[in-house]
């Protein structure tokens, strides 16, 4: 009896330490933000497009060449859809981007 008690004890110490570090983390992560913009010398008219943010754990190869379909061993890419984006105004891919976040 007093084992299985114990044990429940020790299970739910590790939930609550294992909720408190997830909520560490998604904390750190919505901090993370980019924005990307242009200047005029680049283009004087706005701009339609897609901006694409490419994230690599390595410096191996070019990051948009370590884009892959296997999941687990491909690097990150985020991107956002503009309309008219002014020359000095930012894209911004954030938490709310879809898979940053």
């Amino acid at each position: 009896m007093f084992g299985s008690l114990l044990f429940t004890l020790a299970f739910l110490i590790f939930l609550l330490d294992a909720a408190r570090s997830r909520r560490f983390r998604t904390v750190s992560h919505t901090r993370l933000r980019f924005e990307i913009s242009f200047p005029k010398e680049v283009s004087v008219a706005a701009l339609d497009g897609h901006v694409l943010v490419l994230i690599a754990t390595n410096d191996r190869d070019e990051p948009r060449f370590q884009i892959g379909e296997q999941w687990a061993q491909s690097q990150q890419a985020f991107g956002v859809d503009v309309d008219g984006l002014a020359p000095g105004a930012p894209a911004l891919i954030d938490a709310q981007t879809f898979g940053l976040g």
